[in-house]
Parts: structure tokens; sequence; C-alpha cells
């Protein structure tokens, strides 16, 4: 066969779908020969026959017990019928989202995030949106191409990604759905709609017109692939019913992620089209006793409210009707995001703290205030070291960073320090160069 350099069946594929808006994860390639290989390579599931050659079965997902057009055609017909043969998938395709109680790793394949609607819910603070944020950040990896809906700006720093787009935030209004609709078609770039700077009226009528139009863009083409909604009891209450009637005419597509502290608040029938569910800490009894009408799950009775109640923010607890895997309790914390996720990050970075969410020196029997961030990072240098040995000794700093800036990160380093035992100069030096080295990684991501 003869071909100019750098032409496969693969490089062919990518064009053609390029052309006509499709996306590689949608494709299912059928081959037998050598040169397969590549358009194997570009596709979601790669599917060879009876008689295809050794080495092709061998990387092939699925292997079918017909050959030629009799197996492709067998294969198309229950592929119609969403009766796909059982396949291995590959191992670069797995995810692993943490450990159950008996050590053993949680491995889910993405169809369990693609074709599921999950329910992710947990009392504020919980890791609710953190998890959500893993998610997201674990398709990106993959390729898949993803929409997240953010009402409070807390995925901004999902933009560091390659080929995934900010759009709305602190200085700037969101595009049309229609616009947004042709970037999605024509490229394989992945959105964050941050529309923190819209009230409550407009992102609702702003969320109805952008699912309106994606979601018919994905009926048509199959993209995007997975949408992550926050703040879900904003958009799909009972009483709200636009968003709520688009949820529930796609009740039988997965690729929805609601993310909601108040499950309470959102529609009872949007909650019972759920088929998966990932509760972080509970606080709230009433809130719990929501979830448990929806979740037909025995080991559910076997855990009590306190349980939930007492979770870290390194625990989930998983119960899915297929996909996932078995109900259980896992745990998060040898899993890290490849972003940090702080909560509504632009607002304290330099906006002024509430009163009683702001830092306080205590210096000659007055105290002064770190309003934010930026005011704490430069307050350090202002601040006898005395004071500042006696703050950080105390654990303050990092109780301060933990409960109100919830950056993790952050208070690591501050105890990293604490462990050094510096005093004078050093001291407030190794602070300075800490919070403002952090202030800078931080400002980038927004």
């Amino acid at each position: 066969m003869l071909l100019p350099p750098g032409a496969t069946k693969g490089t062919g594929l990518l064009a053609a779908l390029h052309e006509m808006g499709y996306s590689p994860r949608n494709v299912v390639a059928i081959g037998d020969g050598e040169n397969d290989r590549s358009l194997f390579e570009q596709s979601e599931l790669s599917v060879a026959v009876s008689n295809a050659k050794a080495e092709i079965k061998e990387i092939a997902d699925i292997v079918l017990e017909k050959p030629n057009g009799a197996g492709v055609r067998s294969f198309i017909d229950r592929l119609i019928a969403s009766d796909l043969p059982m396949h291995i998938t590959r191992e670069k395709k797995l995810i692993t989202l943490g450990k159950r109680m008996n050590g053993s790793d949680l491995i889910v394949h993405p169809d369990s995030l693609l074709n599921n609607r999950i329910g992710i819910f947990g009392s504020s603070g919980s890791g609710k949106s953190w998890l959500g944020g893993l998610l997201a950040e674990e398709l990106l990896h993959l390729q898949y191409q993803i929409c997240i809906i953010d009402p409070e700006g807390d995925y901004r720093n999902l933009r560091a990604f390659s080929h995934t787009l900010l759009l709305g935030g602190s200085e700037e209004i969101p595009p049309p759905g229609s616009f947004i609709s042709t970037l999605a078609e024509y490229s394989d770039v992945s959105l964050v709609l941050d529309l923190s700077t819209y009230d409550h009226p407009q992102k609702c009528r702003y969320v109805y017109e952008l699912l309106k139009t994606l979601f018919n863009l994905r009926d048509r083409k199959g993209i995007p692939h997975w949408f992550l909604i926050d703040e879900a009891q904003y958009f799909c209450a009972a009483d709200q019913g636009p968003i709520r009637d688009l949820l529930l005419e796609q009740s039988d597509v997965g690729g929805i992620a609601l993310v909601s502290y108040q499950p309470s608040l959102i529609s009872p029938e949007v909650m019972a089209t759920l088929d998966s569910w990932m509760i972080t800490k509970m606080s709230n009894p009433g809130e719990m006793a929501v979830l448990r009408t929806y979740m037909n799950d025995e080991e559910l009775y076997l855990l009590d409210d306190q349980q939930f109640s007492n979770m870290t923010t390194s625990e989930v607890y998983i119960s899915s009707k297929n996909g996932i895997g078995n109900s259980g309790m896992i745990n998060f914390s040898g899993k890290q995001r490849v972003l940090p996720h702080i909560r509504h990050l632009h607002k304290y970075l330099r906006a002024p703290l509430p009163d009683d969410k702001r830092f306080y020196f205590k210096q000659n029997g007055k105290q002064l205030s770190a309003s934010s961030l930026w005011d704490f990072c430069k307050m350090v240098t202002q601040v006898s070291p005395k004071v500042l040995k006696y703050h950080l000794d105390e654990g303050h700093f990092e109780k301060w960073i933990q409960e109100v800036l919830h950056d993790e990160e952050l208070a690591r380093r501050l105890r990293k320090i604490k462990n050094r035992a510096l005093d004078g100069a050093f001291l407030v030096n190794a602070l300075h160069l800490t919070l403002s080295s952090r202030f800078t990684e931080l400002e980038q991501l927004i």
C-alpha cells in the first residue's frame, strides 16, 4: 500500500472527524490487518473480526466470533441494540478513584461516568466540589469533552488543562449558547462556564439556553460527553420548570453529574432519575433522610446519620445501580488532584473577607487584622517575629488557612516552616517567601 509520509487510516480518520464535527471518543473501528493499527489507536472502541491477524486481535478491545462482513453486520446489530459484547478495557483508560475500606483500589471505566446520571451530595465544605473536580480531571486526561456549569467560580483552575476554556468570570459575560455550541462542535475544547458574577435569575436563564443548545448538539453529535452542574439546587428545584424539564427530557441519557449541598431542594422527579450517588460528609440529618428515600441500597442502612456526619473530607460513600461498583465507603486520602481546588479562590486573594473570617494578630494588647491572603502576606513583615512565632507554634495560621481559605497546600507549607523552629528575621523571611510564592501561584489560576 503506497501512502504519503505520515498518512495512515488513523490520521485520515481524525481529519474526517474534525471536518464533520465528531469526536474520536464516539468512534468504533473494525479491522483485520496491520494497517488498521493506527485506526484502532485513535478510536474509542477497537473491534477485530474473527479472521483478523493475530497481532491485531491482541490490541483489539473486542474480537468477534464471525469473519469479514458477517462479523461486522452482527456487531452493528448488537451496537444498535445497545448490547456490546464483553470486552477488557485498556488499562490506560481505567480510572482509579480511591481505596475501599479493605485496601483494594476502586477502579472504574469512564463509561461508568459517561453512561450514568450521578448525584454528588454533601454539606458545605465537605469536599463534594473537590470530588467533582477530580472526576472532571480524570475525563480531561482521557480526552473526553466536558462542560462544567460553575455558579460560584469553584472550577476556574481547570482552565490550566490544555484544550479547556474558561468563559465568564469576574470581568467577562459568557457568550451565548449558540456560539458555545458551535465552538464545542468544531473543536475538541472542554468548557468551564463561570457564572459567579450573575444574579440568580440571570444564571437560570443562561443555563437554560446553554443546556438547550448543548443537549441538542449531543443528540446530533454525541458531544459534549459529560456535564457537571454545580449548586444544582439553583437550577432544577421543584418550582423551576424549564431546566428541570430539560433534564427530565434527557433522563434516558447519562453523562450528567449534579452537585449540591441541599438535595432536598432539587426536584424529586430529577432526583429519581439518578442511578449513582457519591455522598461526602453530610451533617444535616434532614438532607441525609432525603437521600435515603432515593438510594435503594441495603448497605446504606448499616450506616447511621452520625457516621455520615463524622466523615472526613477524604471519604465518600459511593452507591450505584450499575457501573461504578459495589456500594461502600471510599478513601481519597492518597488521591491527588492535578490542580488545587480552592473554594471561591478569586474572592479571597485580594477582596476583603468579612470581619469574622479575617485573621487577627495579637500584638501589644491590640488586634491587627488581615482581611485577605494578600493582606496577610504583607502583614507578616510588619508584625514582630515574636508574635509570628506564637501564632505559628499554636497552629493559628494553619487553622485559618484550612478553615477559611480551604488551601491545604499552603497549610502544609506552613507546617514545614513550623517544624524548622526558626526565629527572628529567618522566620519572617521564610513566612513571607512562602506566602508570596503561593499567592503568585494562585493568582495565575484566575
